[in-house]
């Protein structure tokens, strides 16, 4: 209370502090009321807050800069989003849409005004981590965000169109004959559940034959290392020697010859 009342003494206007710091205890609300008004002149509801704050040079919440707003005092609502935002301006993906707004703007879209929830797209909208810079000012239903949201694109794919001319390369970069295939699949958008795996990953994609059957089967496009035994061999010879010769096996005794017959000649009976 001492600083209160130098500050009084010196004509200068109590300054108010952030709501429940230690400035505000020794300033004391009950002193130094906040005017239950709202000066966001764009505020929706600027008498209707549970709480309201006079922002000052103390005021560092959220870790914005406020010094703009110094002087201002803001409801619960525009005081948080500011804390949240760095902004008082509300963000358009958040604001309802009126009845004429709840349309898909996506030229593609099979069901453009029947979808439970709508978004406008504006330029903090990151959500997938994808770059929608592209459709800022779009509003989109619910199937098309989700769309975009998760394949960054809102082209889908139809997995039952025919694959003709071009089409008919298989985009697995490590496929050895993406063009030789008796038969060429599409992958749909999470529409593919063959063999129980997880297609999403593929979405999209062209798979020749042999890498849609390697991917139902065992859940990856990347061949298997077969590992064939192979029969101990032995050693190298040392370079430039040369290769033993080949022994005869040799009879241990002496060589008996049946009487009317002569070595070697045995197809000689009957002359």
């Amino acid at each position: 209370m001492v600083e209160v009342m130098q500050r009084e003494a010196a004509g200068a206007q109590p300054a108010e502090a952030v709501a429940g710091s230690a400035e505000e205890e020794a300033l004391g609300h009950s002193a130094y009321p906040v005017p239950r008004r709202c000066t966001y002149d764009l505020c929706e509801s600027p008498t209707d807050s549970r709480h309201f704050h006079r922002i000052d040079k103390y005021t560092k919440a959220g870790g914005q800069d406020w010094s703009v707003l110094v002087g201002r005092v803001l409801c619960e609502t525009c005081y948080s989003r500011y804390r949240r935002n760095g902004s008082l301006v509300r963000s358009d993906s958040h604001r309802p849409l009126a009845a004429s707004d709840r349309k898909c703007s996506y030229a593609g879209c099979d069901h453009p005004t029947e979808s439970r929830d709508f978004y406008r797209i504006n330029k903090k909208t990151m959500a997938g981590g994808q770059d929608w810079s592209k459709i800022v000012g779009w509003v989109l239903c619910d199937a098309c965000y989700a769309q975009f949201k998760r394949r960054g694109t809102l082209v889908r794919c139809d997995a039952k169109a025919p694959i003709v001319g071009n089409e008919r390369r298989c985009t697995n970069p490590k496929c050895d004959k993406p063009t030789e295939s008796s038969y060429f699949h599409r992958i749909g958008d999470g529409s593919t559940k063959a063999g129980g795996r997880d297609w999403k990953c593929l979405a999209g994609n062209v798979l020749c034959h042999l890498c849609y059957m390697r991917f139902k089967d065992r859940g990856t496009l990347e061949r298997s290392e077969k590992h064939k035994r192979r029969a101990p061999q032995a050693p190298a010879a040392d370079a430039g020697e040369a290769p033993p010769a080949v022994k005869m096996p040799r009879l241990e005794g002496p060589t008996m010859l049946m009487p009317g017959f002569l070595p070697g000649f045995f197809g000689g009976m009957g002359g």
